[in-house]
């Protein structure tokens, strides 16, 4: 699509891989970049926090500001959880396969009404070994 429009707009062929990086090129601009997405994180954990108290969030760096993991729960479904939900909580995770690796996981739980409440969630590097415990 973006190798028609540019020829019917300018007249000029392109290749597939100069139209795909020039996609990827404007869908940065408008998007942002991953590296600016992470360096924002401790910004977005200080208006969660503004916002209630009891949220959780720990954000771990290694050397050098290299993203390690980040958690997060919000303090009302934390609340939720203590009065409403059955004490029995999932736990689920899927790889990152974008240009960052990496593993998301999640809990949940069952509130009152039967329904799934995501109670917190965490990014990891997906070179962390989970399987070490077995």
């Amino acid at each position: 699509m973006v190798r028609t429009e540019i020829l019917r707009q300018h007249g000029v062929k392109i290749s597939y891989w100069k139209a795909c990086r020039a996609r990827e090129l404007v869908l940065q601009e408008v998007r942002g970049d991953f590296e600016g997405s992470f360096a924002l994180l401790p910004s977005y954990m200080q208006k969660l926090r503004s916002g209630d108290a009891e949220t959780c969030l720990q954000l771990l760096y290694q050397v050098e500001g290299h993203f390690h993991r980040f958690f997060w729960a919000f303090g009302a479904v934390i609340r939720a959880f203590r009065k409403h939900c059955r004490p029995l909580i999932g736990l689920d995770g899927t790889f990152l396969t974008g240009k960052f690796r990496g593993c998301l996981l999640t809990a949940s739980c069952i509130d009152g009404n039967n329904c799934i409440l995501p109670l917190a969630w965490a990014v990891v590097e997906a070179e962390l070994q989970i399987a070490q415990s077995k």
